[in-house]
């Protein structure tokens, strides 16, 4: 199974639960073992089975398990948004503090983080207050591209309305977006091309025009075979 998105591209993934989608984008991401293939980011292979090395080489994944494996609760907006970036502002084994200040309340303010201030515990933060705390992260880290696993999952309404919008404002600016989502709505709604899994590998694709939620859920139940 192969996938290519280009810059300012959002590629959506659909398919019923547990057909590899997953998997796949872990993989990618280098918290999975890629056992054959390669990825390539601006046409570069880069190391696979590391995410240290795939978050240096350009990508991020905003995990679907916000509370289990996103953000840490008991730690402050500026620590959870600077964790994955840290290398960034290193410098003979001391981080730049100031920087560090900066960019975080920079980043607040452009996706509308409803805090105290960067010192506040993520923990009394709503669950879209705390998705786009993840979502900092990322952005400190200056991916390329960016895998959002299920990016609105146990959020409200209106923070899911700002959560598409920072997501389309990405792609606009350059950014190749992978959206991993079981929400056929949303997986419609932002998509400008939408592949589909099937025991493990995209079974079909369909550009934004030619999406159905009947024509997805076709593919996903393996009434159309023959692997794209």
């Amino acid at each position: 199974t192969s996938l290519t998105v280009a810059a300012g591209e959002i590629v959506g993934i659909g398919g019923l639960e547990g057909q590899g989608q997953r998997a796949f984008v872990r993989a990618i991401f280098g918290d999975l073992p890629v056992k054959s293939g390669s990825v390539l980011v601006d046409g570069t292979p880069i190391p696979t089975g590391s995410i240290m090395r795939s978050i240096r080489n350009g990508i991020g994944y905003v995990t679907h398990d916000r509370r289990g494996e996103g953000v840490m609760l008991q730690a402050s907006v500026k620590h959870n948004a600077a964790l994955a970036s840290l290398w960034l502002r290193q410098k003979y084994g001391f981080i730049h503090g100031e920087q560090e200040v900066h960019e975080v309340n920079d980043l607040a303010q452009k996706l509308d983080i409803r805090c105290q201030s960067i010192d506040q515990h993520v923990a009394f933060l709503s669950g879209g207050n705390q998705q786009k705390v993840m979502l900092s992260r990322w952005l400190m880290a200056r991916p390329k591209v960016l895998i959002f696993d299920e990016p609105t999952k146990g959020i409200d309404v209106g923070a899911r309305a700002s959560i598409y919008k920072i997501v389309r404002k990405l792609a606009d600016q350059g950014m190749a977006i992978v959206l991993l989502t079981s929400d056929m709505v949303e997986l419609i709604g932002l998509s400008d091309r939408i592949v589909v899994f099937y025991e493990g590998q995209i079974i079909d694709e369909f550009m934004r025009e030619e999406a159905t939620e009947q024509r997805i859920m076709q593919a996903a139940s393996g009434l159309k075979r023959g692997a794209v």
